[in-house]
């Protein structure tokens, strides 16, 4: 049930409304309909649908950014805007490149878009139809000296993070403190803190500058845009005004597309190419150096656009995935023994094996231990168990994230606590590549939102 405001559709109609697209996409795929067209239908179609989903959230609950807004990010460019973009490529081409050496044929492409929305669809029925019904009770005023202090510690201890890595869980919940405290400050009530609105975003954007600095050496798109999720989610919460929201979202995507991007592919190519690794200093000289006419111009727009869809539209890895299944069986669960080392944190197992099932395809089907292919959830599932898997591993993970969220609340943004693990699920939820590592995200996550629900429990006792 969403908390205010009058909705055209109850979840159980949105649901019904994507059971009914993922039997159009069914038939569709049963009745041989061209890669170009079946790319190009769908893509328009799920591009509406997933915009309504996740306008639908933003306009109607009061925390605006929940699970289900996360979660259906990814779809609306993978299913939706970059399959309409390669249906248009490819009406004139046999293949699709995955990587830059390795050719995949297209019709692949129909069963690896089946099975996406087949497993995305079987996920969100938990998301959606038990959307929890807690609310936390308001915490007290959070002293604004006390705030400042905890985000520079926490800020200074996630630049030391190679310290603390081997922790497991305490490094995820370090390494998340510094986004989560600044959330906090954005989304909170004004009684909170007790200072003006103009107060508050002067601090805010001071902050979020620091922690985009802090974030620069990692090399990753993915933290970098997120160190700005803040100041979108003030925006969302504390201006009315829809147009501003909307400048600022698209200049963050602005950023994030001819930026972000670019500079750490520069970051990652000196990397590989000289084997060194690129520390704060050496990335922010090549921050300094990046002239704004290298940004505005015809052939870095269209290199940035290209570069985007490619990364959004990972159907051509689920697509390989499918090749080879036909010609090499089924898995059955073999990449997935790993699974069974989730709790055991790497300082008491220093030679724990990474769990990286796309750098394991590429290892054993490109003949590459440089690369990672993003084979997805749906992907691994089924080239471990097929169909069947597809379906009921993603019924196994909705379960796991409906758990979470009913753990964690409606409104977590009233408890420092409840925010930090609320911050580790979003991330979780936008980017998490394939099954493996979506299943042990969920269970630690789980893990830790029960503590802190007990932790709770506690100190109100004891009050």
């Amino acid at each position: 049930m969403l908390i205010s405001g009058k909705n055209t559709f109850t979840d159980l109609h949105i649901m019904i409304i994507y059971a009914a697209l993922v039997l159009l996409t069914v038939v569709l795929f049963f009745l041989g309909t061209s890669v170009s067209s079946f790319l190009i239908i769908l893509g328009i179609i799920y591009t509406i649908f997933y915009l309504y989903v996740i306008i639908r959230e933003i306009k109607f609950t009061e925390i605006k950014i929940t699970p289900i807004v996360a979660y259906f990010i990814f779809p609306l460019f993978m299913n939706g805007i970059s399959s309409i973009y390669y249906g248009i490529i490819l009406s004139n081409e046999n293949y699709i490149l995955l990587g830059s050496t390795v050719f995949v044929e297209k019709e692949y492409l129909t069963t690896a878009y089946l099975i996406s929305v087949i497993s995305h669809f079987f996920i969100s029925i938990f998301f959606i139809m038990s959307r929890p019904s807690k609310i936390i009770e308001s915490e007290r005023e959070f002293k604004l000296n006390y705030f400042l202090i905890l985000f520079i510690v926490s800020s200074i201890l996630f630049y030391f993070r190679d310290y603390y890595q081997s922790l497991g869980i305490i490094a995820n919940i370090i390494g998340v403190l510094p986004l989560a405290l600044l959330s906090f400050f954005a989304i909170s009530k004004q009684k909170v803190f007790g200072i003006s609105e103009k107060k508050r975003f002067i601090i805010l954007l001071m902050c979020s500058i620091l922690l985009l600095i802090s974030n620069l050496s990692l090399s990753s798109k993915f933290n970098l845009l997120f160190s700005l999720l803040p100041l979108l989610w003030y925006m969302l919460i504390h201006v009315k005004k829809i147009g501003l929201v909307l400048i600022a979202g698209g200049t963050i995507f602005f950023i994030y597309l001819f930026v972000f991007q670019p500079l750490v592919f520069i970051n990652r190519v000196v990397e590989r190419d000289f084997q060194i690794e690129i520390d704060s200093e050496h990335f922010s000289n090549l921050v300094s150096n990046y002239e704004f006419n290298e940004i505005v111009n015809e052939e870095s727009f269209l290199f940035g656009l290209e570069t985007f869809m490619s990364r959004m539209f990972e159907l051509n890895a689920s697509a390989y995935v499918i090749k080879v299944t036909e010609y090499s069986g089924l898995k059955y669960g073999e990449d997935m023994k790993i699974m069974y080392s989730i709790l055991i944190p790497r300082i008491l197992w220093p030679d724990k094996p990474q769990i990286n099932v796309g750098g394991t395809f590429a290892k054993e089907y490109l003949n590459s231990d440089k690369v990672s292919v993003g084979v997805q959830t749906s992907g691994e599932l089924y080239w471990n168990f097929g169909f069947l898997g597809v379906v009921f591993g993603s019924l196994l993970l909705g379960a796991l994230y409906s758990m979470i969220w009913k753990q964690i609340g409606l409104n977590p943004i009233s408890s420092l606590l409840f925010i930090t693990v609320y911050i580790m699920f979003i991330k979780h939820l936008i980017f998490s590549p394939n099954f493996s590592s979506y299943t042990i995200g969920a269970i630690q996550i789980l893990i830790l939102s029960y503590l802190f629900n007990k932790a709770v429990e506690i100190i109100k006792h004891y009050k």
